[in-house]
């Protein structure tokens, strides 16, 4: 999905990173879940290179050469790690810059809109919720 329709006519896009009109989401009911899931995919990997043998466990996983020979920093691979793993649980929130309208992920790539009360802020992805460090 790189855009969906509001019902306003607006068009919300999911396009650029970082993007102050999208927000991602975990149910609660998932969070364990998604904590383990990027656990279990780290805890493998560090076996992997304590093994010395970190390349063949990304091939095995689905890694792709081209990935392997950007030669990331090992933050930089347990990083992407945990992105997956979580991704896996969680959905999208994009917000209508026309009208305000949210749009919920409520199944692939199925969303459900909601309104907000009239007079209430737009932009709720704008500032950042805790404390960001920097890349590497």
């Amino acid at each position: 999905m790189s855009r969906i329709a509001c019902p306003c006519g607006g068009l919300m896009r999911d396009t650029t990173v970082p993007n102050t009109e999208k927000a991602q989401f975990i149910k609660d009911v998932d969070l364990d879940a998604s904590r383990v899931a990027a656990s279990r995919r780290c805890a493998a990997y560090l076996e992997a290179v304590v093994a010395g043998a970190p390349a063949e466990w990304m091939r095995a996983q689905g890694f792709t050469e081209d990935y392997l020979n950007l030669n990331l920093s090992q933050a930089q691979i347990i990083d992407d790690l945990i992105a997956g793993a979580v991704r896996r649980f969680s959905g999208d929130i994009l917000e209508c810059t026309t009208c305000g309208r949210l749009a919920v992920e409520a199944g692939c790539n199925r969303f459900v809109f909601y309104r907000p009360d009239a007079g209430e802020p737009v932009g709720p992805f704008v500032e950042p919720m805790g404390g960001h460090e920097g890349g590497d």
